[in-house]
């Protein structure tokens, strides 16, 4: 890439324990491709600024083109991040530098959920990769309403931990805390971060049958910037 600058880490504090200088696409989430009557894909473009949904409106895909020593992540991976990592809540760009007409962003170790190496999403220390499991949200036989029924948010199913994670595997089940699912789009499908480092896992169970006894129901939308060290995010 040709740039000279180099992210210093600070190996005490989890939040700086790694850094990065980003590239990014700022209009990524405008950009939608579908195939046309005639076979052929066809981009539109969508207005993602009236979008209310700061979780899925905001851009969350960078390229690191520079990496602190030792960093997880290297030059050239992808990197899917928090939802006001590159912009504020207010959309306002938050550039780190600009150099010959191109934009750079720092990206620090909290704020990336996972790398991303030839297309495939590698949590970031311990964070886990997780899906939804669809079912009533009611340890019940009666049929509910719509707003008790979908993706629980108090049980996730594992797909990927961290490199070198021995606490779990794929098709474990986890009971989580509230909040604690970082619902986010990646190529089309629907994923949930949780991240192990601030406490996120409550228990890993054997069946879906195991439920918390306080329902989670979604929110329809995350209107203001959140404290990420809140459990409300």
């Amino acid at each position: 890439m040709g740039q000279e600058i180099t992210p210093i880490a600070n190996k005490e504090s989890f939040w700086e324990e790694a850094v990065y200088i980003c590239t990014v696409d700022m209009e990524q989430k405008k950009k939608k491709t579908i195939t046309g009557a005639d076979g052929k894909p066809l981009e539109l473009y969508i207005g993602a600024d009236s979008n209310m949904n700061h979780r899925i409106s905001h851009p969350n895909i960078g390229k690191i083109v520079s990496a602190s020593e030792g960093a997880e992540f290297k030059v050239g991976d992808g990197v899917l991040v928090t939802h006001f990592t590159f912009e504020t809540q207010e959309r306002t760009k938050k550039v780190f530098y600009t150099k010959d007409g191109v934009d750079y962003y720092r990206v620090n170790n909290f704020e990336i959920l996972f790398g991303i190496v030839d297309g495939e999403l590698i949590p970031r220390k311990n964070n886990i990769l997780c899906e939804p499991v669809y079912d009533k949200f009611l340890d019940t036989k009666l049929i509910l309403t719509e707003e008790y029924e979908g993706s629980r948010r108090d049980l996730v199913r594992v797909i990927r931990g961290w490199n070198d994670c021995e606490l779990f595997k794929e098709g474990d089940y986890l009971i989580i805390e509230k909040n604690a699912d970082y619902i986010f789009d990646y190529n089309g499908k629907e994923y949930i971060s949780v991240d192990y480092e601030f406490d996120d896992v409550l228990m890993k169970v054997p069946t879906t049958d195991w439920r918390k006894t306080e329902v989670h129901t979604h929110s329809n939308d995350h209107h203001t910037a959140i404290n990420p060290m809140d459990k409300e995010r």
